[in-house]
């Protein structure tokens, strides 16, 4: 059995909110609780959350969105998220947010 961890982290990679799910479950199932309640200006995440239902919500509230636009999405979106800019700082916080859960046992 797996298990998915979304965490929402804020800007300088400090854990703000973490979320477990099934290794099967879509990762856009967890947004909702991970988000609930949380004010912020923007939101930087990876394909996974490039879900009409997440962007309309992240639009309502008025918060930046940088999430790189799956590459099977029907329809295209117009947005700046493919800006190579945003595209390398998405980067730098995955690798953060990847850091928060790396560990190392020692025997």
């Amino acid at each position: 059995m797996t298990t998915k961890i979304l965490a929402l982290t804020d800007a300088l990679g400090n854990l703000v909110r973490c979320v477990l799910l099934p290794g099967h479950r879509f990762d856009t199932v967890g947004v909702p609780p991970l988000i609930d309640g949380v004010q912020f200006g923007a939101l930087i995440a990876d394909t996974a959350f490039d879900s009409n239902t997440i962007l309309a919500d992240l639009d309502q509230r008025g918060a930046k969105i940088v999430i790189a636009q799956h590459q099977r999405r029907a329809k295209p979106l117009p947005s700046s998220t493919h800006d190579e800019s945003q595209q390398t700082l998405g980067r730098q916080s995955s690798v953060r947010v990847s850091e928060l859960f790396s560990c190392e046992l020692i025997s």
